[in-house]
């Protein structure tokens, strides 16, 4: 597995940036953009993550691996975004003090500000970029990351980091997308994808994006719109942009909804434009995690068709009607059923590793 140059200071700036805009665009609101606004496919990873469809990936590893331990003394959390795993930690009682990292300083402040709002003023959020963060010695007891590892580009040194940060027998729980990297899914994923897209009728097809004005991404500065133009010229995507484009105001002039007709892989240029931190490696995680810890359990959480089929449309479903339950089912049913003929894997994953105690022999 070939590692890519270290991230320069321009890419770092941009991935931040990225992610402040999208904080302050409330990305994860309950639009009904993303699969996990679905709470039938919140309670199927809940099931996958822990074995019941009530309880989730971080109270699954606390009871089975921290039961009798908890609080301990200081946990990491990385890529900490907006402090939801925090409070949810510190809900629990899990620990004593936590230092939290992130490269947003807006997502920074909004966590501060609701952990201050709750007392939670044992929570210490700091900026830092996770590909070059160093991290004190044996200080922490466990270390949660959760959506952050496939945005790292230098894994080898965040997770040499964390191993060395972490107390003999210290554990490392994470909750990951390790699909394809930058999303370039073979050939087989995107046809399962595809197909399953088109066995749905056209009112559950509408895109959401397209439906409500107020959900587009914030106007982007001109250079990164000039950016955006020269990588669909070098891509030789720029006609097929212009069609969609056209198809799109032709639909609309008459007044029909605009449907998502088809996935597609992403840019890989475009997607470096947008988030230089994308998925980067998140093919090699669990690979990589063998390396630095005991890798003690892998729980896949499926998704290798519902993530990508499910964005811009999941709002169109309506759980409390049968019918709308009865596709969710539908295409349930149909990755699973492809997961277990080998046609497609997991793309996401709850993983539990382990830094060995003193005496014990180390893996990888």
């Amino acid at each position: 597995m070939s590692q890519p140059d270290a991230p320069n200071s321009r890419q770092v700036q941009r991935a931040a940036q990225h992610w402040d805009r999208a904080t302050l665009q409330h990305w994860k609101s309950g639009t009904g953009l993303y699969w996990t606004d679905l709470e039938p496919v919140r309670r199927r990873l809940r099931r996958m993550a822990s074995g019941s469809p009530e309880v989730d990936w971080d109270e699954y590893v606390v009871s089975t691996y921290l039961c009798g331990r908890v609080p301990l003394a200081r946990i990491l959390s990385l890529g900490c975004g907006e402090g939801i795993l925090e409070r949810r930690l510190a809900g629990m009682n899990v620990f004593n003090e936590c230092d939290a990292f992130d490269i947003s300083p807006v997502a920074l402040q909004r966590a501060r500000e609701s952990a201050n709002s709750l007392g939670l003023h044992t929570i210490r959020y700091q900026h830092a970029d996770l590909n070059a963060i160093t991290l004190p010695h044996q200080a922490y007891d466990a270390a949660f990351a959760e959506s952050s590892l496939h945005h790292i580009h230098n894994l080898e040194h965040l997770l040499q980091q964390v191993r060395a940060s972490l107390v003999p027998g210290g554990w490392f729980f994470a909750n990951e997308y390790v699909g394809p990297s930058r999303f370039q899914f073979p050939a087989a994923q995107l046809q399962a994808m595809n197909t399953a897209l088109h066995l749905l009728p056209e009112r559950y097809r509408v895109s959401i994006r397209c439906a409500n004005p107020d959900l587009a991404p914030t106007q982007e500065a001109v250079g990164t719109l000039f950016l955006r133009l020269l990588a669909r010229l070098r891509s030789g995507g720029i006609l097929s942009a212009l069609g969609r484009r056209a198809k799109r105001i032709l639909r609309r002039s008459a007044g029909r909804p605009i449907l998502k007709e088809r996935i597609r892989r992403p840019d890989i240029l475009q997607l470096r434009i947008s988030d230089p931190s994308e998925a980067v490696r998140s093919a090699e995680i669990i690979p990589l995690l063998g390396r630095f810890f005991q890798v003690v359990e892998v729980r896949p959480l499926g998704g290798s068709l519902l993530h990508f089929l499910l964005d811009d449309i999941a709002g169109n479903f309506n759980p409390s009607l049968s019918q709308d339950m009865a596709l969710l089912e539908m295409l349930f049913g149909i990755e699973d059923a492809l997961i277990a003929a080998g046609v497609l894997g997991h793309d996401f994953a709850v993983l539990v590793c382990r830094k060995p105690a003193e005496g014990e022999s180390s893996c990888g």
